[in-house]
């Protein structure tokens, strides 16, 4: 069984609730940006006028309780004709290194 193989026996995947946020931020301060604590928390707190914590899609590693990812999906809805379209873009898309499988490890964040 080769490496990756094994973690992924060891991964969840779920939906943030605002229980995560300090987890979550952390997460990003690390891996992103130091300065996206206030950011991340709008987002996650509700007063996001269209995101929630329920946008973020987290990886956790069940053995550490950590993060391995985490993605943040940003609702939009377009207009064109009368004709509403609802869509949402992958947003602060992020991996920790050690999670990343060695064939895709150059698309990875650290």
């Amino acid at each position: 069984m080769r490496k990756d193989e094994s973690m992924i026996k060891h991964i969840s995947i779920r939906e943030a609730t605002p229980r995560d946020i300090p987890a979550v931020v952390d997460f990003y301060m690390r891996l992103d940006n130091p300065g996206q604590r206030e950011w991340i928390e709008i987002m996650m707190d509700g007063r996001h006028p269209y995101v929630d914590a329920s946008n973020l899609l987290l990886a956790e590693d069940e053995e550490t309780n950590r993060i391995a990812a985490c993605v943040i999906y940003m609702p939009w809805t377009y207009s064109y004709g009368g004709i509403l379209c609802i869509t949402s873009r992958a947003a602060i898309c992020a991996t920790c290194l050690r999670y990343c499988s060695r064939r895709r490890r150059a698309t990875c964040s650290p």
